[in-house]
């Protein structure tokens, strides 16, 4: 599965941290995977996500520690 935004762009370098989260009867069922990268683009292998509904999220934090988190977005693995 492929994840992938847009580079935040106020001219200054941030790092990206994102989670895939699990969701059962509506809510949060915990963290499927987690990542840090500099890149704008996630590979995660399909083998780690069981068939059902998850959310992914993308937060941009910059050298200061200063952050800004996108809102969920659902899918569904197969």
């Amino acid at each position: 599965t492929l994840f992938a935004w847009r580079r935040f762009g106020r001219g200054f370098g941030v790092r990206y941290h994102g989670q895939v989260v699990r969701i059962e009867g509506g809510s949060p069922a915990g963290v499927a995977a987690e990542f840090d990268t500099p890149d704008t683009t996630l590979l995660v292998n399909s083998a780690q996500l069981n068939s059902g509904d998850y959310y992914w999220t993308i937060e941009a934090i910059d050298g200061f520690g200063n952050s800004s988190r996108s809102a969920e977005e659902l899918f569904y693995a197969r």
